[in-house]
């Protein structure tokens, strides 16, 4: 699929890499991306409770990625 803002050329070349691309290049690729992304998300939960220490942001962080049920299941329902 090309992108408005991508020439077919860029495209092309892009796809030839990736598909050429060893899977452990792929996967470490894929793996720095999803670290980033929990980055970014820790970073909004302490923008979202400044006063919150590391530890309650991982909890806040917990609970957003596993959702209520799941959440109160693994660590009950204690404080946050």
């Amino acid at each position: 699929m090309i992108s408005r803002d991508t020439s077919r050329e860029t495209d092309e070349m892009v796809t030839r890499l990736y598909r050429e691309m060893p899977p452990a290049k792929k996967w470490k690729l894929l793996w720095n991306a999803i670290q980033m992304g929990r980055q970014l998300e820790m970073a909004g939960l302490r923008q979202l409770h400044p006063g919150a220490d590391e530890d309650q942001i991982r909890g806040f962080w917990a609970k957003q990625y596993l959702g209520e049920e799941l959440y109160e299941a693994v660590y009950g329902g204690g404080d946050e």
